[in-house]
């Protein structure tokens, strides 16, 4: 049976263990990775609604909480410490 195009889809947008395991240890390549990877979520997440009388609805991206939500993750990502499994 041929497989699902959204399941191997899915497995493509996962970072590399690799990738993540060298951002931790400070990698500026690697971290930059890790934010290009979550940079639409970040967008998503960054997104402001302004409604006047004059344009209606707008949309805008807040560049200084955009900013901040990639600090954030770099910061965590950087702190991140892996556990073995057990």
């Amino acid at each position: 049976m041929a497989k699902s195009k959204n399941k191997h889809k899915h497995n493509n947008n996962i970072l590399h263990f690799s990738i993540i395991t060298a951002a931790a240890s400070g990698d500026s390549i690697a971290l930059s990775l890790v934010v290009e990877h979550y940079d639409r979520l970040i967008m998503h997440y960054s997104r402001r609604h302004v409604y006047s009388d004059d344009f209606g609805h707008r949309e805008y991206i807040d560049e200084v909480l955009r900013s901040d939500i990639e600090c954030k993750l770099i910061n965590k990502t950087v702190g991140f410490s892996f556990k073995p499994a057990e």
